[in-house]
């Protein structure tokens, strides 16, 4: 595995690897923490600076790639693009775009695709 000798003897370490050994708990958490940065960036959409639309996506995707592995790593990519796109990319509750929301979309996906990749683990 990827992760270094020091992280993995740590409780965290052995946390994340018995959640990834139950699917259903990798997935579900992959869930909650798209939900939760959804909750979060509807709650500091009106004071952040414009164009931010997925911020709060990140660290939800950092969290399950870490806990849940790739799977449920592309599952909170995928569940934030949509919802970020629909619900704060204007015109809101639409999946409209132009050329600029649709760059936007692609280095998210990008970005999230090479966080992914940094905390894959072999499964």
């Amino acid at each position: 595995m990827p992760l270094s000798s020091a992280f993995q003897s740590h409780r965290f370490a052995e946390q994340a690897l018995r959640i990834r050994q139950n699917p259903l708990a990798a997935y579900s958490i992959a869930a909650a923490a798209v939900a939760a940065a959804t909750l979060l960036q509807w709650a500091v959409d009106k004071y952040a600076m414009p164009g931010t639309p997925f911020i709060s996506y990140y660290p939800a995707i950092l969290i399950a790639t870490l806990f849940g592995g790739l799977w449920p790593g592309v599952l909170a990519t995928l569940l934030s693009t949509i919802v970020a796109w629909y619900v704060f990319i204007p015109p809101a509750w639409s999946f409209t775009f132009t050329p600029p929301e649709l760059v936007s979309i692609f280095l998210f996906v990008l970005v999230g695709g090479i966080q992914r990749g940094s905390c894959r683990t072999s499964q």
